[in-house]
């Protein structure tokens, strides 16, 4: 690809990126081992009084975060409650096959 339709591409500008993981220590072992990182120790989230698609939410996850040159990624584990990773509360919504054996 050339430098332009680089500049050009709606990836130019990304940020971050967030995936949802069955087991975040595994993801870890698996991002670091394609040479992400450091990942950062992890961090726990209690969400609760969330409104989804106006119905109440409780949620706990667990996230693990580390840089990628300009690109933040951070990987989430649902723990307990609802998700909003999750399209059924027991498969990753919208991932690739490769993701879903984390």
């Amino acid at each position: 690809m050339e430098k332009r339709e680089a500049e050009r591409s709606p990836f130019s500008q990304l940020d971050h990126v967030t995936i949802a993981v069955k087991d975040i220590e595994r993801a870890v072992q698996f991002y670091s081992s394609l040479g992400m990182g450091p990942f950062v120790p992890p961090a726990r989230h209690d969400f609760a009084n969330v409104t989804l698609r106006g119905k109440p939410l409780t949620s706990k996850v667990i996230t693990r975060e580390a840089w990628i040159g300009p690109v933040f990624l951070q990987l989430v584990q649902q723990t307990e409650g609802e998700s909003l990773q999750f399209s059924d509360g027991k498969e990753p919504a919208r991932v690739s096959p490769l993701l879903r054996s984390f």
